[in-house]
């Protein structure tokens, strides 16, 4: 059955819409004031959901990078998607002779891909599998799978699929759940066949992985940037049942609210080709093409801030920021962390999101914008915690004035404390105070200035003996030892925790890392 064709009346209304989203993001709220933050800690409207991927793996990819497994776990990491690895996790050097029969244990060498997805797992994280290939230089090792090839690749896929899975080969049970087909086919560096071979090696490719266990997640296209191409995709697969249990696309960008903007476009692709429960995945993304201080500087840290916030109100369930490892000649590069292992600034704001997923229940807050000024704010579901992450990307406020109302422990005695991340702290602890309570309300106001975050937390702890017994006053952020000092920049990111009972604390495709 051929595929329905994309109209460009159907393709007109999902931009559209998608663009009328845009020009209310791009409209930032007036500033030179105290900007106004209301939380209210009795009203849930949600779940804080963590959205801590990442691209490339806690082992080192070249020599002089330091193991991040530790640091990967400290910050949250979620999934890693296996892209980029520049030979391990890659289809020809998992099945390095295109001629073997890829029936046989003898012709595949899994040992290096092997060892990375162990080092996933010791990291506390999940992995999302892309069947395909790394960037080269200029290309990729392989741009096109002849048709009269597709069974092999896609019989290659399944085995893979068995190894990880099944124990297949002297295998693992990993119960990896997404398979992701290619990387960006709509741009030459990755696929140089047309639109639909590509549709049709996935077609090839899903079907056999989906007899084979359907209840893997198979999806793609790992979109680079063209939406037509995902649009046809998406009408190939209807028009010839073809599986889509996901959709993927990446966004490079200096705006954080992009997500959101196309995360709506992805909705209205999906319900116009009825894939209505195909999940949403944005598994790259990062700053735009030719950043090279905001890899590593408070204005990044602020950004990604605002990144992760936007998330948070979007149906994406898997996020993967281009990447972990790769620090890059002075910090330049893409990576979270330096060559050494200590963090970069966007890396301790990974940490203070990893640190609001202690208060999961999402709160009612006011203050946000869709310029880069957001707020989120959770309790623990104990209710001996509320966490508020504020942070502004570019806005001219002066600060901002805090209220925390119906605080879960009444009127009761806590701890405040406040945390600093910008280009002079790393995530510190700067303000400290024991408050009697008499009052089921916390106000602060503090200033902060644009390319910010703050985080303040409160602590209550249940009475003993008739008395409020409090927890030691820290004098750190609960920041990793050897974390990097403070960096030259006017940028800041600012985060706001209140805890009661326990503490929480050039887009170079051949160099990206």
């Amino acid at each position: 059955m051929l595929a329905k064709r994309v109209t460009p009346l159907l393709l007109a209304a999902a931009v559209l819409a998608a663009m009328a989203l845009y020009a209310a993001a791009t409209s930032p709220a007036a500033g030179g004031e105290l900007r106004t933050i209301d939380v209210d800690a009795s009203t849930v409207t949600g779940q804080i959901r963590s959205l801590q991927g990442l691209n490339g793996g806690p082992r080192p990819p070249f020599p002089g990078m330091t193991d991040l497994t530790a640091q990967y776990s400290a910050i949250g990491v979620d999934y890693v998607r296996t892209h980029d690895y520049f030979g391990p996790c890659d289809m020809n050097e998992i099945f390095p002779d295109w001629e073997a029969d890829p029936t046989l244990e003898s012709s595949y060498d899994f040992a290096s891909t092997d060892q990375e997805l162990a080092a996933i797992r010791a990291a506390g994280a999940d992995v999302l599998f892309r069947l395909g290939y790394s960037i080269g230089d200029p290309t990729a090792p392989v741009t096109y799978i002849a048709p009269a090839d597709r069974a092999k690749w896609a019989e290659i896929a399944r085995h893979i699929v068995m190894h990880y899975n099944d124990g297949w080969a002297n295998g693992f049970h990993y119960d990896i759940h997404y398979w992701e087909v290619w990387n960006e086919p709509d741009i030459p560096i990755f696929w140089t066949g047309t639109p639909e071979e590509y549709f049709q090696l996935y077609q090839t490719t899903a079907q056999a992985l989906k007899t084979y266990d359907p209840s893997l997640q198979v999806g793609g296209p790992a979109l680079c940037c063209n939406w037509q191409f995902l649009a046809g995709f998406l009408a190939y697969a209807q028009g010839n049942s073809v599986p889509v249990d996901f959709i993927s696309w990446h966004t490079y960008t200096p705006n954080p609210y992009d997500p959101y903007v196309q995360a709506a476009a992805a909705q209205n692709l999906r319900q116009l080709f009825r894939f209505p429960d195909a999940e949403l995945v944005l598994d790259e993304w990062n700053y735009y093409p030719g950043a090279v201080d905001e890899n590593w500087n408070a204005k990044g840290a602020a950004y990604t801030g605002s990144f992760l916030a936007y998330m948070q109100d979007t149906p994406i369930v898997v996020s993967g920021r281009y990447r972990g490892n790769g620090g890059g000649t002075g910090g330049t590069g893409m990576g979270l962390f330096y060559d050494d292992g200590t963090y970069k600034k966007p890396a301790y704001t990974y940490l203070a999101h990893r640190w609001l997923l202690d208060t999961p229940l999402r709160l009612a807050t006011t203050g946000s914008d869709t310029a880069g000024y957001t707020v989120l704010a959770g309790k623990s579901t104990a209710g001996d915690a509320v966490t508020v992450v504020i942070s502004d990307l570019q806005s001219s406020d002066t600060g901002y004035a805090l209220t925390v109302g119906n605080l879960p422990w009444g009127s009761q005695p806590f701890l405040y404390q406040r945390y600093l991340l910008d280009a002079a702290h790393d995530l510190e602890l700067v303000e400290t105070e024991i408050l009697s309570g008499g009052n089921p309300v916390f106000s602060t106001t503090e200033a902060m200035s644009a390319e910010s975050v703050q985080v303040v937390k409160l602590t209550w702890a249940a009475p003993v003996g008739g008395l409020a017994e409090l927890p030691a006053v820290a004098d750190t952020a609960d920041t990793p030892a050897g974390a990097h000092g403070a960096l030259a920049g006017g940028a800041a990111v600012a985060i706001v925790t209140i805890a009661a009972g326990a503490w929480y604390a050039n887009r170079r495709r051949d160099s990206r890392l």
